[in-house]
């Protein structure tokens, strides 16, 4: 395949990706938002799924670009010698160069990643504990990670109490830290492991209609069915 074929088939390839990527961004940010999870699809996909297209969209933009300056490798490195006011330089150098680029990119991409991981905070609790990741290896102190499964309790009983009485006052955070670590950023899965129900016994006991997706945040749906944080707090404390 001659050289100007194979860079306008790779230029185009490179263009629909980006296309790609920026229409899967914008489905995310403007048709799926956040919290909405796979409680609304698009397509049959959720918002996590369209998430991992993005993903992989992204490093296909990556190598498309890095493919893209492989094959006009010995023109910048021409035009940056010439820059310079040097030579251009040899066929060996080149590739010496090359290999040392592949291996600075490579290293700023995990460090990065490393970098980013030691510096994960958990907004659950006390502040300044990192929540988990394969990279630290820390839990959050009190809730579980959010796409952990949540075990069925033996029975989905709830609370004899009524749900806005006030026969369990919810307590401080030094004798209740668990509830005090419940606002409205908290899934209703993690919600639920924290107060030692099942998500439908849960949901339930707020008064929320069947089927919701375990992965909403309560912040979302207390505006649309009415119940409060402080509901769930009671919940919680309840059961520590």
């Amino acid at each position: 395949m001659r050289r100007t074929t194979a860079n306008f088939w790779l230029d185009l390839v490179s263009f629909l990706v980006m296309v790609g990527l920026a229409l899967t961004g914008g489905i995310m940010h403007y048709v799926l938002p956040s919290g909405t999870g796979n409680w609304l699809t698009l397509f049959g996909l959720g918002r996590h799924s369209y998430g991992q297209i993005h993903f992989y969209l992204a490093v296909t933009v990556v190598l498309l670009l890095a493919l893209h300056l492989a094959l006009h490798w010995s023109w910048l490195c021409g035009f940056v010698a010439k820059s310079l006011g040097k030579e251009p330089p040899s066929k060996r150098a080149r590739h010496l160069a090359g290999a040392a680029a592949v291996v600075a990119i490579g290293l700023l991409l995990i460090g990065g990643l490393a970098w980013a991981a030691s510096l994960v905070e958990s907004r659950f609790g006390e502040g300044g504990r990192r929540r988990g990741s394969p990279w630290t290896g820390a839990t959050p102190p009190a809730i579980a990670p959010s796409r952990a499964r949540v075990t069925p309790q033996p029975s989905d009983a709830v609370p004899a109490e009524p749900r806005r009485g006030a026969a369990v006052p919810y307590q401080d955070e030094e004798n209740c830290p668990a509830a005090a670590a419940i606002n409205g950023r908290v899934t209703v899965e993690n919600a639920a492991a924290v107060a030692g129900l099942s998500t439908t016994a849960l949901l339930r006991a707020l008064g929320v209609p069947s089927p919701v997706d375990p992965q909403e945040r309560l912040g979302r749906l207390k505006r649309r069915f009415g119940f409060s944080i402080q509901d769930v707090r009671r919940l919680a404390c309840a059961k520590h």
